[in-house]
């Protein structure tokens, strides 16, 4: 992965001394870099999308990979997100334990990628760690901001 220099982004983008304003195509092209070089579990992306593996199969695209890091990511497509330990989820989340048991949600999963995710939960213990870094980065941002009364994602 190549990125162009810090003072080309500067030139591009506005500056303060703790902000930098990105135009949303810039943040969109750092992202599709980050996705098209991190790791990716294609046979579990073309499982929840059928129709990336037949897009794929008519050569649309080139790579499961190739897609979510375009396309998928942006809309959201489930399949190349962490992992939910269904064991881990429930005990630790004794509130999404018993709604599960009550049919409120279907199951961990189902909580974790519709509500969960947005609510900072860690879907298994070994991205605990990498969860509350990322709250953190967001609360601060916030904080800085002034803007610190509530970090719901959802809600944006």
């Amino acid at each position: 992965m190549t990125l162009v220099p810090y003072p080309v982004f500067a030139e591009l983008c506005q500056n303060t001394d703790d902000t930098i304003t990105l135009p949303k195509a810039v943040f969109k092209h750092l992202v599709t870099l980050a996705l098209e070089n991190s790791s990716f579990d294609e046979d579990a992306y073309l499982a929840k999308n059928p129709d990336v593996s037949a897009a794929i199969r008519r050569g649309s695209f080139e790579s499961a990979q190739f897609h979510y890091a375009h396309f998928g990511y942006f809309e959201n497509r489930s399949g190349a997100g962490f992992e939910v330990d269904d064991f881990y989820y429930r005990t630790i989340n004794s509130d999404v334990d018993r709604a599960i048991e009550s049919g409120q949600w279907a199951s961990a999963t189902n909580h974790y990628e519709k509500k969960g995710i947005f609510e900072w939960r860690s879907p298994n213990e070994a991205v605990e760690d990498t969860v509350a870094s990322w709250q953190a980065l967001f609360k601060s941002t916030r904080d800085a901001a002034g803007d610190a009364e509530n970090i719901d994602v959802a809600a944006e």
